[in-house]
C-alpha cells in the first residue's frame, strides 16, 4: 500500500511539474524535469509536445498591431526533430508587416549530465519569397536531438489594424498550454470567429483603461477590452480517414476588423458586405469582365449544339465539349488572368478558367447559366460572417432549365454532368449574379450513390467453384467503376480483383463485360472462379466475396473532430451459393446487424439456408455526410464488428457414402 501511494505521489508530482511549465516561462528558463522528460503521458505516441504557445496582441490608437509570440517544444523522438524547422510568414506589400526580435535556442542534457545550449544567430536565418506579396523567415534550430527542448520568440508589427493574426490552439503535436491575449481599444469593432472541438480552459473579457499620447505632447484617456483565451491538453491533429482540410477541424480563433470610430469622427467601415464583394467580382478585370462574347466561343458553341433541340440537350452537348477539349492543369484558383478565348485556344486551364468558358458558351446558346464561387474541401469551409473573396478558390457553373437547377464542373471529361466532384461539395456556393443579387446555393448532387450486386456461385460435384456477378451502380459509385473498367484488360482485371472482390480467396477472373453505360447508370458483369483445396472433401468459403470491409479505418480510440464522408451511399449485395448433391452446408455465419443512431446509416447481414441453397444479403448504408465526434464510438464499433464478421466462413462438407 505504501509503495502504491508513493508511486501515485511521484506521478502526481511529475504531472504538476509538467503542467506548471506548460505555462509560459522566461526565455531560457527550462527546468531539468522538462529536459529529462522522455514521454508525454497524455499521448505516449507523440513525437514532440508543445509545452506552451503564448501570443499577445496589442492594438494601438494609431491603428497599429503589435504582436508577440513565444513557443516552447519538447522533442520526444527522432521524428520530432522536424519541429525544429521554423517558418514565420509576413506580408511584404502594403500594408507591410515587420518581423523583428527573433530569438531562438535549444537545450539538452549531454552524456555527462551537463545542460548544453545552442542558439540561432542572425547568419542562421534567411528570408524566402513565397509570392508577390508574402515572404517568410526560415531557420533551423541547431544541435537538436531526441530529448532536446527548443524555443523561439519573435515580434510582428503592422501599421494596419486588420492584421490581427489568427490563433491556432491545435497543431500536429499535442499542446499542453496555448494562450492568446488581445487588448483592443474601444474604437474598433471586430468580428470574432471560433472553430474546433476542444473546450476553452479560459474564455473571458475584461475592460481596461489606457492613456494615449498626442503628437504635441498631450495625452487623452481611452478604454478598451482585453480578451483572454486558454486551452490546455489539446490533442494533436493528424491526418485520419474521412477528413477534409485540417483547417476545418483545428481549434482556432480569428478576429476580423469590421469598422472603427474615433471620438471626433464618423464610423468607418473596413469589412465589406457580401453585396460589395459581389459587385467587385462582377466589375473585376480578372473575373466578371472576362465573361464576354467572342467570335471563337460563339463558333464553338454553335458547332457543339448542332443537331440538338432542347435546352437540356444543348447544355449536355456544351458540357461534353468543354470537358473533352479543355485539360485541367490540376490547379484551383478563383481569379483568371487571360481572356477566355485565349485560354480555349491553349486547351488547358485551371478550374475557374474551364468553368467560366463553360458558363460563357452556355450563355452564347441562350441558356440561363451563372458562375458560382466556391471553396473546395482542401481549401476549407467558407466563413459566412467574413465577406472576403479570398476564401474562394474555384468556380463551378449553375444552370436553370425548366425550374430545375444543375450544378456543373467540366474539368474532367469522364465525369457525367450529373455529378460534381466530391471536392466541390463543401457547404454553400456564392452565385455571381450580374444584377448583384445575393444568392447562396447548397453544393450537392441530386443523384443517388448506390449499387446493387447480384452474385450467383455454383459448386459442382467435384468441388469446383464458378460464379457470375451482375452489378448496377449509380452516382459516384457508377463513376468509380466506370473509371476502373475503362482501363486495359490486364489492368482492369487486377483492379476488379482488388476493388470489387476485396475479400475473395484465390479468385481468378475469366471475363469482364460492360453491360450498360448511361449518365445515370453503369452496369457490368464478371465471370470468375474460386480455386479451393477440397482434398479433404471440405470446402471453406467466404460468404462476403465483394464490397467487403476487411480493415477498420478508425484505429484511434477517440476522435475529437467530425467524420466527413465524400458522399452518402447505399450498397446492397446478394450472393446465392448453389450446393451440389452429395454435399452439405455444415456451418454458416449468423445474421447480424449494426445501426447508427440519428439516421446515420448502418450495416445488416442476413444469412438464410434453404435446402441446397445458401443466400447471404448485406446492406451497407451511410446516410449522412458528416458524423459528429460523439458518434465516433458507435461507428468504430460497427466497423470492428464488420471486420470480425468477415473472418467467418461457410463450411461445406461432402456427405459420406
Amino acid at each position: 500500500m505504501t509503495g502504491k501511494f508513493f508511486s501515485l505521489l511521484l506521478f502526481t508530482s511529475l504531472y504538476l511539474q509538467i503542467f506548471a511549465v506548460g505555462q509560459q516561462q522566461d526565455f531560457g528558463d527550462i527546468s531539468r524535469a522538462m529536459l529529462e522528460m522522455e514521454v508525454y503521458e497524455k499521448d505516449s505516441t507523440a513525437d514532440a509536445v508543445v509545452l506552451f504557445d503564448v501570443g499577445e496582441v496589442y492594438v494601438t490608437e494609431k491603428l497599429e498591431v503589435n504582436y508577440e509570440r513565444h513557443i516552447r517544444i519538447k522533442i520526444l523522438t527522432d521524428k520530432g526533430l522536424d519541429a525544429g524547422d521554423i517558418s514565420i510568414s509576413f506580408r511584404d506589400d502594403f500594408p507591410e508587416q515587420e518581423i523583428k526580435g527573433i530569438k531562438a535556442e535549444s537545450q539538452y542534457i549531454d552524456e555527462n549530465g551537463k545542460v548544453i545550449k545552442t542558439k540561432v544567430g542572425r547568419r542562421d536565418r534567411f528570408e524566402n519569397k513565397i509570392s508577390d506579396t508574402w515572404k517568410e523567415v526560415k531557420f533551423t534550430i541547431p544541435g537538436l536531438r531526441k530529448g532536446s527542448v527548443l524555443e523561439y520568440r519573435y515580434e510582428m508589427k503592422s501599421e494596419s489594424a486588420i492584421d490581427i493574426p489568427d490563433w491556432y490552439f491545435q497543431k500536429q503535436y499535442p499542446v499542453i498550454w496555448s494562450e492568446y491575449t488581445l487588448s483592443i481599444p474601444e474604437w474598433f469593432d471586430y468580428l470574432t470567429y471560433t472553430r474546433g472541438y476542444h473546450p476553452f480552459y479560459v474564455n473571458e473579457e475584461e475592460p481596461y483603461n489606457e492613456i494615449a499620447n498626442n503628437s504635441w505632447g498631450g495625452g487623452f484617456g481611452y478604454s478598451g477590452t482585453k480578451y483572454h483565451y486558454i486551452m490546455k491538453d489539446v490533442p494533436a491533429i493528424e491526418a485520419e480517414p474521412f477528413m477534409k482540410a485540417k483547417v476545418d477541424y483545428l481549434a482556432q480563433i480569428r478576429f476580423q476588423l469590421a469598422s472603427y470610430k474615433f471620438p471626433t469622427s464618423a464610423r468607418e467601415s473596413v469589412l465589406n458586405s457580401w453585396a460589395t464583394v459581389l459587385e467587385a467580382i462582377n466589375d473585376s478585370d480578372n473575373y466578371g469582365k472576362r465573361l464576354k462574347s467572342s467570335s471563337l466561343l460563339k463558333e464553338k458553341t454553335y458547332d457543339a449544339i448542332e443537331g440538338t433541340e432542347t435546352e437540356l440537350d444543348k447544355m449536355i452537348a456544351i458540357y461534353d465539349h468543354v470537358s473533352s477539349v479543355m485539360d485541367w492543369n490540376e490547379d484551383h484558383r478563383f481569379y483568371i488572368e487571360e481572356d477566355l478565348d485565349k485560354i480555349y485556344k491553349k486547351g488547358t486551364g485551371n478550374g475557374s478558367e474551364i468553368n467560366l468558358i463553360l458558363t460563357q458558351m452556355l450563355k452564347e446558346a441562350g441558356i440561363n447559366a451563372k458562375p458560382v464561387a466556391i471553396s473546395t474541401t482542401n481549401n476549407g469551409e467558407i466563413i459566412g460572417i467574413y465577406p472576403l473573396d479570398n476564401q474562394f478558390n474555384h468556380t463551378i457553373t449553375k444552370v436553370v432549365i425548366d425550374d430545375k437547377v444543375y450544378l456543373l464542373d467540366a474539368k474532367n471529361e469522364k465525369r457525367p454532368y450529373t455529378l460534381l466532384p466530391s471536392s466541390a461539395i463543401n457547404g454553400k456556393g456564392f452565385v455571381i449574379n450580374e444584377n448583384n443579387k445575393i444568392e447562396w446555393i447548397d453544393l450537392k448532387n441530386n443523384s443517388d450513390n448506390r449499387l446493387v450486386n447480384f452474385v450467383n456461385v455454383s459448386i459442382n460435384e467435384d468441388g469446383e467453384i464458378t460464379g457470375n456477378l451482375q452489378s448496377k451502380n449509380y452516382g459516384y459509385l457508377g463513376y468509380l467503376y466506370k473509371e476502373i473498367l475503362s482501363q486495359e484488360d490486364s489492368v482492369m482485371s487486377k483492379e476488379v480483383e482488388e476493388v470489387v472482390f476485396t475479400n475473395a480467396d484465390n479468385l481468378k477472373i475469366d471475363s469482364v463485360h460492360v453491360d450498360e453505360e448511361t449518365v445515370n447508370e453503369f452496369s457490368y458483369s464478371v465471370d470468375f472462379r474460386l480455386e479451393t483445396d477440397n482434398s479433404e472433401n471440405v470446402i471453406y468459403l467466404n460468404p462476403m466475396l465483394i464490397e467487403a470491409i476487411t480493415e477498420n479505418p478508425f484505429k484511434k480510440k477517440t476522435r475529437t473532430y467530425p467524420i466527413d464522408y465524400d458522399y452518402t451511399f447505399n450498397k446492397r449485395v446478394i450472393i446465392n451459393f448453389e450446393i451440389p448433391e452429395g454435399w452439405e452446408i455444415a456451418e454458416y455465419p449468423e445474421s447480424r446487424g449494426y445501426k447508427l443512431t440519428k439516421n446515420a446509416g448502418g450495416y445488416v447481414r442476413l444469412v438464410q439456408v434453404s435446402g441446397n441453397k445458401l443466400t447471404v444479403r448485406y446492406d451497407y448504408i451511410i446516410s449522412r455526410k458528416r458524423l459528429l465526434p460523439t458518434e465516433y464510438d458507435e461507428l468504430r464499433f460497427m466497423y470492428d464488428g464488420i471486420v470480425k464478421d468477415n473472418t467467418e466462413r461457410v463450411v461445406i462438407k461432402k456427405v459420406a457414402e
